[in-house]
């Protein structure tokens, strides 16, 4: 796990599908005066179980979670396997309902057995992001670059993941808990968003103007969720199940 070394409270972040620690790279300078950034490694486990264990046996004894996407199924996991050591949770563009899996080659990676890597289409990735942004050939590209530098074997490993529905546990879940919705999401919907907030004994939902990308997408209005969020559990309890929306 890839880190910035401070004395701050430590932030793990996990990102989705066919994404490295680069998909923070916008956050990260509206968080780091508060936290200390802990980056899960994406490239090497086989299931989201071993994925948990994996980020759970490299990170500090307590810490605040963050699972973006599929992320969000490892960051579960963790609290599972690990309650006691994690502090709070966020959970952003994700889902409790089982995944599909996608172990052979499909039109969204149609090059994934040509000896050259070239990542996710880039239609594929427009159909992650929000209107605001889903003509950013930039942002397209920054996408499609990180699942490069990922490579194949891990878009199949990834691809295999089992995604099991947790519909039904969620309410062992006692960290403090943020979900974040993005109210233009075409991959995640949200009624997805409010089962997790409805599971999770008080957790709270705010939607921002985004996409599935919301990172990558709105940067400001996320970190301000997350500091906000962190503001208010250290404050005390928080009013169970409430939603909030946010613009830009």
């Amino acid at each position: 796990m890839s880190e910035n070394i401070n004395k701050k409270q430590p932030l793990v972040l996990i990102p989705g599908f066919m994404l490295d620690a680069s998909m923070w790279d916008d956050l990260a300078p509206l968080l780091s005066d508060h936290y200390r950034l802990l980056h899960a490694d994406p490239t090497n486990p086989n299931s989201i179980a071993e994925y948990a264990a994996m980020t759970l046996s490299s990170a500090p004894p307590k810490f605040v979670l963050v699972g973006f996407s599929m992320g969000g199924y490892v960051a579960r996991e963790m609290v599972r396997m690990s309650s006691d050591r994690v502090s709070g949770m966020i959970l952003i563009a994700t889902s409790a309902r089982e995944g599909k899996r996608t172990a052979t080659p499909s039109s969204d990676c149609p090059n994934i057995k040509s000896p050259r890597f070239n990542g996710l289409s880039r239609a594929a990735i427009r159909k992650s992001l929000g209107p605001e942004r889903e003509d950013d050939d930039a942002l397209v590209e920054r996408l499609r670059v990180a699942g490069v530098r990922l490579g194949g074997d891990t878009y199949l490993r990834q691809s295999a993941f089992l995604r099991e529905s947790d519909l039904d546990r969620l309410n062992e879940i006692s960290c403090p808990t943020l979900v974040i919705a993005g109210k233009h999401d075409k991959l995640r919907s949200f009624d997805e968003a409010q089962e997790l907030r409805s599971g999770i004994p008080n957790a709270e939902l705010q939607v921002l103007e985004a996409g599935h990308m919301v990172p990558l997408e709105v940067p400001g209005p996320l970190a301000r969720a997350i500091l906000e969020f962190a503001s208010n559990t250290r404050l005390g309890p928080r009013r169970a199940g409430s939603i909030r929306f946010e613009v830009g």
